[in-house]
């Protein structure tokens, strides 16, 4: 079913942004992702272009299982947008941040607790632990001579991220809309169904 693929890009989309929002005002930037997602012993690989701005972030998704496909997530609307461009059609849907990812985002640095360094792609890179109340929600590896974030793993190795190609500067906030044109449904009544599905993927949101 495409929905346990679109589920675990959700939950890909979300530990990405636990780590990459209360980095996002000195970091803003575009890059090429490979997330990798294992779920009841099917892997599924999906190709991105991610653009990171302040409160706000876009995945193009440029090549999975469930198609073309763009999401944005917009703390600063509390909103999430899941767009298809094919049929040029948009979904509007609440997106709640709960009290513990609230203060992992605000106060980062008791969150995120460089823990060693390793290499990714060659790269040397600082590996810190994400966590949320105490708990390992996920590992996230910078790259040290440019502060980028090169991969990201969930605490389970279920979901792990690679990041290349990178263009820095902030981006157009034309991107973070849903485009002129397009049919939008507002799915506000879904949003606390959306949280639990989401819950259940991903530990550090109750």
């Amino acid at each position: 079913m495409k929905t346990v693929t679109t589920g675990g890009i959700l939950g890909a989309v979300l530990i990405f942004l636990t780590g990459q929002v209360a980095l996002a005002a000195q970091l803003q930037y575009s890059a090429n992702q490979v997330t990798t997602i294992t779920n009841g012993g099917e892997t599924h690989v999906t190709k991105s272009r991610i653009h990171v701005g302040d409160q706000k972030i876009r995945e193009d998704i440029l090549s999975s299982p469930g198609g073309q496909m763009i999401m944005i997530v917009r703390l600063d609307k509390k909103a999430f947008y899941q767009i298809n461009p094919v049929h040029k059609t948009a979904l509007e849907l609440p997106f709640k941040v709960s009290p513990s990812q609230q203060m992992m985002l605000d106060d980062s640095k008791n969150h995120f607790v460089k823990v060693g360094q390793g290499t990714v792609d060659g790269a040397l890179c600082d590996k810190y632990e994400m966590k949320d109340e105490g708990k390992i929600v996920g590992y996230e590896w910078r790259n040290v001579q440019t502060g980028y974030p090169a991969k990201i793993r969930s605490a389970d190795g279920k979901v792990v991220t690679l990041l290349t190609d990178f263009t820095p500067g902030p981006q157009p906030d034309s991107l973070f809309e849903i485009p002129a044109g397009y049919r939008t449904t507002n799915l506000q009544g879904f949003g606390s169904a959306l949280g639990h599905a989401l819950g259940g993927m991903m530990p550090s949101l109750p």
